[in-house]
């Protein structure tokens, strides 16, 4: 076990934070006062001896504790003793407030203003929050932080640059959740193509009101704020709205007659529907992931992190049969980009630059450009509510009758069964190498080869 971890806060000071050896829990945190690693890394231990040898608190501050654990004490009560603890133990304050004064009691002169305070939580690099989380080994994307950060415009449409992250209540929460809910009533509103702008849906307000509440959680933790006020907002129940997925009759008819206007879209639609892989993972894939008959699924593609882990940060094998291995193989040999990375760990699905994949938008729509050839129609695919997801939908419904639920879970690379019901019901069990004989068979009985 380690005994302390070292990162960075604001400015390049390095902080340590250390581990109790009886507990295996963070018991200080402590200021290295340089920029450099090396300098840092030598404090830290210097001062591990220190931290780990520090007395037992005194049988009268126990006496305290004991007493104040019977007791019933007022939430003014409760801020005071918060501030004295950390004015009489400054390591106990968190990091980023080091280099502050003490936390002030009751009418407190300190005033962060909130749409910052927000900005700066979700900011990737200057986060304290993305960097505790990264310091401690978690998993936390750029493209998770941008798409939070995106649901910003709407707290700023509403919420006035006075508004400090201290004095925000629950009323005022309460009168956002309002404003969204009419928001888009007014019609007048039009999105960038000129279409008029639709109510929003439960999941996008939940995703908005989140932007905020899980920066108000971590402000408790470190002792910014006492309460989070969106805790006492009635929580969300969204209902996704049910994806639409092809026909096995549509799907032959899409890749024998449909219209590509590029053989990359061709061929990413057909590997979703017959791996049920996600988009990511398609543009991530390269020459060094196609097996024999076997597609590895290591990586998976965002335009933030670039590459990345997979969904649930897990490699898996998918079953790739040979029709489809020989059309991936094609493109590999088309790729333009003649230098070493792409002879040996170039993108299949290659772009413009050869450290970069096709982008998503152009596979997208090359799929709603096909489906267009064959018939249905842009206003037909929005009602049935038809994407290139729903490919990842189709595959676990067309194995359903020949893959119980673990194996489903194996080849979609979902973490818990309950996902995988999401997807569709298996019935029958079948291990890795028979996946890969109803893989063949499926592709030939949707092709129509059999």
């Amino acid at each position: 076990m380690k005994s302390f971890y070292l990162y960075k806060q604001k400015g390049g000071i390095y902080y340590a934070e250390y581990i109790d050896p009886s507990t295996h829990r963070r018991c200080a945190r402590r200021s290295m006062g340089t920029t450099n690693k090396e300098e840092a890394l030598a404090k830290a231990w210097a001062l591990l001896p220190e931290v780990q040898n520090k007395k037992d608190k005194p049988s009268d501050v126990m006496n305290i504790i004991s007493t104040l654990s019977k007791k019933i004490i007022s939430h003014e009560e409760g801020i005071m003793l918060h501030a004295l603890i950390l004015d009489k133990c400054p390591e106990l304050r968190p990091a980023s407030q080091a280099h502050e004064t003490a936390i002030v009691v009751a009418n407190t002169t300190k005033r962060t203003p909130l749409l910052a305070y927000i900005a700066n939580f979700w900011d990737f690099e200057k986060s304290d929050y993305v960097q505790d989380k990264l310091a401690h080994g978690q998993r936390i994307g750029k493209r998770y932080c941008y798409e939070r950060r995106n649901h910003l415009k709407y707290w700023q449409e509403f919420f006035t640059k006075d508004v400090t992250l201290e004095g925000l209540t629950v009323t005022q929460l309460r009168e956002f959740e309002r404003y969204l809910q009419k928001r888009h009533e007014n019609k007048k509103l039009k999105n960038s193509n000129g279409k008029p702008i639709g109510p929003l849906s439960t999941m996008t307000m939940k995703n908005i009101i989140q932007c905020g509440g899980i920066s108000f959680k971590w402000a408790v933790r470190q002792g910014y704020i006492a309460t989070n006020p969106e805790a006492a907002l009635t929580k969300y129940s969204p209902v996704a709205k049910e994806r639409g997925i092809l026909s096995p009759e549509e799907a032959r008819e899409l890749f024998k007659h449909g219209q590509w206007e590029d053989e990359r879209y061709r061929t990413a639609s057909l590997l979703a529907m017959i791996t049920g892989m996600r988009l990511g993972e398609i543009q991530a894939l390269r020459r060094c992931d196609i097996g024999d008959d076997m597609i590895y699924v290591r990586r998976s593609w965002s335009p933030n992190d670039g590459l990345k882990c997979p969904k649930n940060g897990k490699e898996r094998k998918v079953p790739l049969p040979p029709e489809v291995r020989n059309k991936l193989m094609n493109l590999v040999a088309k790729n333009p980009h003649k230098n070493m990375f792409a002879v040996s760990d170039g993108f299949v699905f290659w772009g413009t630059k050869p450290d970069k994949p096709l982008v998503s938008n152009q596979i997208t729509d090359g799929f709603k450009n096909a489906l267009h050839s064959i018939g249905i129609t842009e206003k037909m695919r929005e009602e049935r509510n038809i994407v290139f997801h729903s490919w990842r939908h189709f595959y676990a419904t067309t194995i359903a009758h020949d893959v119980d639920e673990k194996h489903a879970q194996m080849v979609l690379g979902h973490e818990t069964p309950a996902m995988t019901k999401h997807y569709a019901d298996h019935q029958r069990a079948k291990d890795l190498e028979e996946m890969t004989t109803i893989t063949n068979e499926l592709y030939k009985n949707l092709m129509a080869l059999t």
